[in-house]
């Protein structure tokens, strides 16, 4: 047991950590982090204390899309689910959806973050309901499902919208409706949305930010067949360095893209050594989706011999784990490739798969 005034003020410490995490100030976050770490002791003594240091420990990590230990984490705090009140089972929900979607797993996510929502009536924080619509919204756009995309994120934009503050969120939510415009095939809006969210990024200096723009700049030239000026903007994303280290997912979904858009452009030996570093990374990160999608780049562009063997092993591995929209771009590709080689009966093939 501890006092009530120090539990008092360790939950303000926790809030104000949670806070700094939500606005994505990474340093005002691991500075609290550091400071409420030297109060563990005191901690453990209050369950549901522990238990909110636990779940923002997650949250925190997952602002890094750093999964380092969290399978065991979350493990433990969905033992400890009985024990919960209705925010902290919130938090539980909303976090592990979260974890499922730095996974590539949107299917999951959405699943969790339906669970999280039965409790978010616990939340009596109008801009906490924001970040949970944003990212459910994520999730639904992962999916393809861009009508429910675009209801949750318009939902996260109107409250946004109308607080001071809060500037770098609103244009999170654009660039997330701006993507959302390219499924729907509304690429004049996209490309408008995009340019001017990159001038606005440029104003507030917000690189990782900035790299978001711009990766999701290059998607959109890269379908509409545009892959030398896609490129264009892949390559200002890879040469950031603090983007690769703090946002390691969001990095490499950027290199395959850019891997993709070398072999289509016949920039081979430019390819092979982006493909090289982005196994590595996909690796370090532990990424299903994206290992198995470079794998089957290199297969499919590199292979000296007919890679169908190869290429069908990949392409079960995925439907295994369920990645539909990571599978779709790829057949796409597979059965162009068997076209060009008047093999027309392996395209059918893989262009059914699809």
């Amino acid at each position: 047991m501890i006092s009530k005034f120090i539990e008092k003020r360790m939950q303000k410490m926790l809030d104000e950590w949670y806070t700094a995490i939500g606005k994505r100030k990474m340093d005002d976050a691991a500075a609290l982090k550091e400071e409420i770490d030297q109060n563990l002791p005191k901690l453990k003594r209050n369950t549901k204390l522990w238990m909110r240091y636990q779940l923002f420990l997650a949250r925190h990590q997952l602002l890094y899309e750093n999964q380092d230990g969290l399978d065991s984490l979350f493990h433990d705090l969905y033992e400890q689910e009985e024990k919960m009140d209705d925010e902290l089972k919130y938090y539980l929900h909303f976090f592990s959806g979260l974890y499922e979607m730095v996974k590539t797993a949107p299917k999951h996510a959405v699943n969790g973050f339906k669970k999280a929502e039965q409790h978010l009536h616990a939340i009596q924080n109008s801009f906490e309901a924001a970040d949970f619509y944003y990212q459910t919204a994520g999730a639904y756009y992962l999916m393809k499902s861009p009508p429910l995309s675009i209801q949750y994120v318009e939902k996260a934009l109107n409250i946004y919208l109308h607080q001071f503050g809060y500037v770098k969120k609103v244009i999170s939510c654009k660039l997330l409706l701006a993507v959302n415009y390219i499924d729907q095939e509304r690429y004049d809006e996209a490309e408008q949305l995009f340019k001017e969210i990159i001038k606005k990024t440029q104003q507030l200096n917000d690189d990782n930010l900035l790299c978001h723009a711009y990766y999701n700049l290059g998607f959109l030239k890269a379908t509409e067949k545009k892959d030398h000026e896609a490129l264009l903007y892949f390559k200002k994303v890879l040469k950031n360095q603090e983007f690769e280290t703090n946002s390691p997912v969001s990095y490499l979904h950027c290199v395959y893209e850019s891997v993709r858009a070398l072999f289509k452009t016949e920039k081979i030996s430019e390819g092979k050594a982006v493909l090289q570093k982005g196994k590595e990374l996909s690796e370090k990160v532990n990424i299903q989706t994206i290992q198995l999608k470079l794998k089957t780049l290199e297969a499919l562009y590199t292979s000296a011999e007919d890679p169908y063997d190869t290429l069908l092993e990949y392409v079960l591995e995925l439907e295994k784990i369920e990645a539909w929209v990571d599978l779709e771009v790829l057949l796409e590709d597979i059965t162009e490739y068997y076209k060009k080689k008047d093999d027309f009966e392996k395209a059918a093939f893989f262009i059914l798969r699809g």
